[in-house]
């Protein structure tokens, strides 16, 4: 067995009309003036208003900030930080998609740290305590609420930066599935597949141990069983349940160290196609897979050979884990 230092840093608390809960949850991170962070699209909704509602009956000042796109940068997280230093806030809410948890995330490293949100890229860069924060995911896409890294893209350059430290995860995520009932089905269909991808990129990469290949199969296991039916039934909060539960485990812990980047399958948005990394030879490869690979690239995390895979079934997934298993036996 693989050695792995495993830490739940999260609370996780599930169930339909969770959200009713987080003023409650708040009180008890004593959490005062809270700064609700949501994109657009949320705040649009009543979803706001709601999680408004139940921190101020909770005796909690609430604050919003929804001026941030889909892919957050540097110049948003600081707008977003401006605007939190001057209700001096002394605690975050995050509630959306992922832009919204990891928009939150940055907000709260430049906010008690100081600095640029470049400062951060990498792992454990920041210095100093931050917020106790409340992830609260609307789609099952991200998996943001389960980790400790924010993406956040570099206004000038556009590269995108992972930037993470155990200090910036949430301290409780609130997993509702009825908050996810009204997503249009394409964002359903596309945060499934990410909730899929992220279960396979778990259990084939190099840095797997045997805890996180625990997570990746049962994350698959309720995925496969689940996806097409909430596609189907959207109103089905018990299919929609089961990805939204699933996302805090699809991104299992793995061993990393200052500068990775977490994950390692570059996903291409269609049902089909996903880029996997190979440590074994292409030969190998080919003696463990049915599949054939239909081009290589260089892997861009350094992890050896990226091969692109056709995956049309739940068989065709389980002969990359058992490629995956087969390439761990002949390193």
């Amino acid at each position: 067995m693989q050695p792995f230092d495993f830490e739940l840093r999260t609370r996780v608390v599930f169930g339909d009309s969770a959200l009713e809960r987080l003023g409650e949850l708040a009180r008890d991170l004593a959490f005062t003036r809270t700064l609700i962070v949501a994109d657009p699209g949320i705040a649009g909704t009543d979803m706001v208003d709601r999680a408004a509602a139940r921190l101020e009956a909770a005796g909690i000042v609430a604050f919003r900030f929804h001026d941030f796109g889909a892919n957050p940068d540097t110049r948003m997280v600081e707008a977003g930080r401006a605007h939190a230093a001057a209700y001096a806030i002394d605690s975050l809410v995050a509630l959306g998609g992922g832009s919204s948890l990891d928009c939150a995330k940055g907000i709260n490293f430049v906010l008690t740290n100081g600095g640029m949100m470049r400062d951060y890229r990498g792992f454990g860069k920041a210095p100093r305590v931050m917020f106790p924060s409340i992830g609260v995911p609307t789609t099952a896409g991200t998996g943001s609420e389960a980790q400790s890294y924010a993406i956040i893209s570099d206004a000038e350059t556009h590269a995108k930066m992972a930037c993470g430290d155990p200090k910036a995860a949430f301290r409780v995520a609130i997993l509702d599935p009825v908050l996810t009932v009204s997503q249009p089905t394409s964002v359903t269909a596309v945060a499934g597949y990410d909730a899929l991808s992220h279960a396979v990129e778990s259990y084939v990469t190099t840095r797997r141990t045997d805890i996180s290949d625990v997570f990746a199969r049962d994350a698959w296991r309720l995925l496969d069983r689940q996806y097409e039916r909430v596609l189907a039934e959207p109103g089905d909060v018990i299919a929609t349940g089961t990805p939204e539960g699933v996302g805090i485990f699809r991104k299992p812990p793995v061993l990393l160290k200052a500068g990775d980047v977490f994950g390692t399958v570059e996903a291409v948005k269609t049902v089909s196609d996903l880029f996997l990394p190979v440590d074994g030879t292409i030969t190998e490869l080919n003696a463990a897979l049915a599949n054939s690979p239909e081009s290589v690239n260089s892997d861009p995390y350094g992890e050896g050979w990226m091969v692109k895979m056709t995956v049309n079934s739940p068989a065709d997934v389980e002969a990359l884990m058992d490629a995956a298993t087969y390439q761990k036996q002949v390193a």
